[in-house]
């Protein structure tokens, strides 16, 4: 989940208080009008590669329309590789399914010999499994090919100054995945928590530890000594794989009564 965030330019924060549960929190970026996005890219040489030849010729005209130096075309990713290497594009448009050389497998080999090479994927659906490797690939956005032309154009020049651009729609989808996924690991977790097993004796002080006794009031509670307490305190810690009294005292805290 983490992975995911990060892959898009964010950050995925967990925050926990007693009595206040877990929080999850994912920041993205926001997309940011600075400037005239069309100006931003006027001058950019551009690759195009698609297998389709008339995406590729109505693309062209609207780039060139805007300044922008179509320095080359390709139809697969096989192509796309010939063309970096004898072009050295400052971007390249890729479509993700192509025969020969998908442009997922493009990407790799292009940004492992040439880094600085922006790669924008252009796709048809929003496919989460195909967005993750194109990231992880070295990709700098992944667009859909019914984005319009002055959010196209936005996200073409935010991606030059070393953004991660998605359309809202991909965005949108991975944060209710993130989401689904949070949920599922917590229901996990408190699965794992109610399915640990303790001795009797461990019950007894994981319950006064909970009450919020000392270990020595423990002691005094169950007629034990104190470092007999510690001792069962330490392999409760070990079983709940915590590493505090303070998180084992509010490991079984009850919700809050409805006023």
């Amino acid at each position: 989940m983490r992975e995911r965030a990060e892959k898009v330019g964010g950050r995925l924060d967990i925050r926990s208080a007693p009595g206040e549960g877990t929080q999850i929190i994912v920041r993205v970026p926001r997309q940011l009008e600075i400037g005239d996005p069309e100006t931003a890219v006027s001058g950019l040489r551009v690759l195009l590669v698609d297998d389709h030849q008339l995406y590729l010729e109505g693309i062209q005209n609207l780039l060139r329309t805007r300044g922008v130096q179509v320095i080359g075309t390709a139809n697969n990713g096989l192509e796309a590789q010939n063309k970096a290497a004898a072009l050295q594009p400052d971007l390249i448009l890729m479509d993700v399914d192509m025969p020969v050389c998908n442009g997922l497998e493009a990407t790799r080999q292009i940004k492992q010999q040439w880094p600085d090479i922006k790669i924008v994927m252009l796709t048809v659906s929003a496919e989460e499994e195909k967005l993750l490797t194109a990231l992880r690939y070295g990709a700098s956005g992944y667009l859909l090919k019914s984005v319009d032309g002055s959010q196209f154009f936005q996200m073409l020049a935010d991606a030059m100054r070393g953004e991660t651009v998605l359309t809202p729609q991909m965005a949108a989808q991975m944060l209710t995945d993130m989401a689904q996924v949070v949920e599922a690991a917590e229901d996990v977790v408190e699965t794992a928590v109610d399915n640990i097993v303790l001795t009797p004796r461990q019950k007894e002080v994981l319950e006064l530890v909970i009450q919020g006794y000392t270990n020595k009031e423990v002691a005094e509670q169950l007629g034990l000594t104190e470092r007999t307490v510690k001792y069962h305190v330490s392999h409760i810690l070990e079983r709940y794989q915590l590493s505090s009294r303070y998180e084992l005292s509010h490991l079984h805290q009850p919700p809050p009564e409805d006023e």
